[in-house]
């Protein structure tokens, strides 16, 4: 049956690609997660006795995947936005910034970033010990967290400071993306964003999760694209870029050993590919050993919690989520991760996978769509890009968890969304130098999809 749903999720992605042609549209994100997860379980065939897997699983895992490219194309934008490839490259340009403000701006945001984790550190090495390595210290907090005894409390100056550095990625993602493809350079102003942007990913490294290390990345990647796309006029890939990400990502999946131990995870009795496949590709086994009832997990207290914990979280600031049981099979561990559709299932059943695939790719496809405006006039940066560069990571690790309702459907994730759009605003009016909307020019044809 695994193999019956990598042709599913094989067709999917073929479909998706011809539909939509960008690689950065959300059935092409989804499709390669599910995918890719579904291509390194079949590789564990005989380890993770995937010859038992149900018929049902695969139809919920294949079915729901197919379900959110199909509602994505209904919600498709059918206009095509167009300027002359001339006059966006002559626009895109570092002139139209305020590159001295900006400069200021970003060395507080630096000194800010680096003062954050200099002080996380120090205050992991007051409260366990300073005798401990980094990465221990980065343990010890993790197990603090997964305790549930919470007794590590972080002053809240040393998290604001993280969260001005996380607010301001995204302004700076895509002032170093018009720096890239600009013809003026400015090598001060492009080493100041560089550390900016890496002071965000260590801070999320100090957290002890891939995701909050990774998330930085994708959004940027995500901004970057979407202003080649404009530059380019086209949403094809360039086969130069295609192999700088591939590159990276194999770079990425060699390295993934080493990530883990940097960030705290016990490695010393796994080997590079089975720290690889828990990571993606064990889910797929998890979810059917909850399909076949014998996952061990409790039954929900509160109606939703495995699909919007985060939003109980938010919402009631002593709830905890019951922790999912580890699985595993043989000799091998499985982790405690059942993919999105177990949280749509475990809460709303078959019609819940159903709906809530459908709410994702309806929300997922009208800021999609709106994202790609960006190729009028990459030089007004747009809330839905920044809206979109968050939902990137959720979408694509759908093979994972229900990211998307964990970080996207939140009051948090709404308060932050208050927040970017005000500092956008002073962004647009006191940054860039003039208002480039006068020059947007629309070309509306109603017989084409970018």
């Amino acid at each position: 049956m695994i193999f019956l749903l990598d042709v599913i999720l094989a067709l999917n992605l073929v479909l998706a690609y011809f539909l939509f042609r960008n690689i950065l549209a959300p059935p092409m994100l989804m499709g390669l997660g599910m995918f890719g997860a579904s291509a390194i379980a079949s590789s564990y065939f005989q380890e993770w006795e995937l010859n038992t897997m149900m018929l049902e699983s695969v139809m919920l895992l294949g079915g729901s995947t197919l379900l959110f490219t199909i509602v994505c194309y209904i919600f498709r934008q059918r206009k095509i936005y167009k300027q002359s490839s001339s006059l966006v490259a002559k626009n895109i340009t570092l002139s139209q910034i305020h590159t001295k403000r900006v400069e200021r701006i970003l060395f507080l945001l630096v000194i800010c970033g680096i003062l954050s984790c200099i002080l996380k550190i120090r205050y992991y090495e007051s409260f366990f010990g300073r005798s401990l390595a980094l990465s221990e210290l980065i343990h010890e907090a993790r197990v603090d967290s997964w305790s549930g005894e919470n007794t590590l409390h972080i002053p809240k100056y040393i998290l604001w400071l993280s969260n001005i550095g996380a607010f301001a990625q995204c302004f700076s993602s895509w002032l170093l993306a018009i720096y890239i493809v600009s013809k003026n350079k400015n090598r001060r102003l492009c080493v100041l964003l560089i550390v900016q942007i890496v002071t965000v990913i260590v801070n999320g490294m100090l957290g002890g999760t891939k995701g909050a290390m990774l998330d930085p990345i994708m959004r940027f990647l995500t901004i970057y694209l979407f202003v080649l796309f404009a530059k380019r006029q086209s949403f094809v890939l360039p086969i130069k870029t295609l192999f700088v990400i591939l590159v990276a990502f194999a770079s990425f999946a060699i390295g993934f050993r080493s990530i883990n131990g940097l960030i705290g995870r016990d490695v010393e009795w796994k080997d590079n590919s089975d720290m690889l496949s828990i990571y993606m590709g064990a889910q797929i086994k998890n979810f059917d050993i909850y399909m076949h009832g014998a996952d061990g997990n409790k039954g929900n207290l509160f109606v939703g919690e495995e699909t919007f914990s985060s939003a109980y979280k938010s919402i009631y600031p002593d709830y905890i989520r019951q922790p999912r049981q580890f699985q595993a099979i043989k000799n091998s561990s499985l982790g405690n991760v059942y993919t999105q559709v177990y949280s749509f299932h475990k809460d709303f059943g078959v019609v819940g996978v159903v709906l809530l695939t459908a709410l994702m790719a309806f929300i997922s496809m009208i800021t999609y769509n709106r994202a790609k405006r960006t190729i009028i006039n990459p030089m007004r940066l747009r809330l839905s890009l920044i809206v979109y560069a968050y939902m990137t990571m959720p979408i694509f690790m759908s093979f994972f968890s229900s990211r998307f309702s964990e970080q996207i459907l939140t009051p948090t994730f709404l308060k932050q969304l208050v927040y970017i759009w005000i500092i956008l605003l002073l962004f647009n009016r006191f940054i860039i130098k003039r208002n480039t909307k006068k020059n947007e020019q629309i070309v509306i044809n109603n017989n084409s999809n970018v």
